[in-house]
């Protein structure tokens, strides 16, 4: 991993409280649902929120492959037991 130190650490800083208090005015929201922030590959912020993470839209828009897959990859297995035979 890498650390990072921002260039302006109170703006972060409101911009995560502002993403924590967006959906209900508290951050009550965050605490129960938790948040996500999501940097892309040139790191850049790239998805934020408080909930789940839509991780098809996430994956599927902004974080493409980084090599196209192979005709002859094998599929992704689809189940635990599938991937254990």
């Amino acid at each position: 991993g890498w650390l990072w130190r921002p260039a302006d650490a109170s703006g972060w800083r409101g911009y995560f409280s502002d993403i924590l208090t967006a959906k209900d005015g508290s951050a009550k929201a965050a605490a129960e649902e938790g948040a996500f922030f999501a940097l892309s590959l040139r790191g850049r912020s790239c998805a934020s929120g408080v909930g789940r993470v839509p991780w098809d839209e996430l994956l599927g828009t902004k974080l493409p492959p980084i090599e196209p897959l192979s005709p002859s990859d094998p599929p992704a297995p689809a189940s635990e037991e599938e991937a254990a035979v």
